[in-house]
């Protein structure tokens, strides 16, 4: 996968050269977070063609494959519900459905979320991953 995003600041390819692939799941946890499954969970079932299936288009690989389907439901939910501290336990089970997928692979054993509200529109996720010392870090605008 390409990089598509890091400490706050979105990646740029460098077409001069080649292209540099990642090699760690921040691009992979941040599709998962928010790969635009706006309108509801992506399923199996796929519209007939010409017509769009309101998901990301990466689903049709991934279910080709064999993979199970991102389905942003915390994107969703942030489009949705406001960002108040009251949510936030909301927001967390929403994560935790969205990056199921890394225990079900056995990418990771456990994993957390930090969620902080920065702004009232304005949320900051840092993942944790037992026996990483990376941290995922996201800043999400409303």
């Amino acid at each position: 996968m390409i990089k598509l995003i890091s400490n706050y600041s979105y990646g740029q390819l460098d077409l001069s050269e080649r292209i540099n692939t990642e090699k760690s799941l921040y691009t992979a946890i941040l599709i998962s977070l928010t790969g635009g499954n706006i309108e509801a969970n992506s399923s199996t079932f796929r519209q007939p063609s010409g017509i769009d299936n309101n998901d990301w288009f990466g689903n049709l690989f991934q279910l080709k494959s064999g993979y199970d389907l991102y389905n942003s439901n915390f994107e969703r939910l942030l489009k949705t519900a406001p960002l108040i501290s009251g949510n936030l336990n909301e927001f967390e089970s929403a994560i935790a459905e969205d990056l199921d997928w890394l225990i079900q692979r056995k990418i990771a054993s456990s994993f957390t979320a930090e969620i902080t509200i920065l702004t009232k529109e304005t949320v900051e996720i840092i993942i944790n991953i037992e026996g990483s010392k990376e941290k995922y870090k996201y800043l999400f605008e409303v």
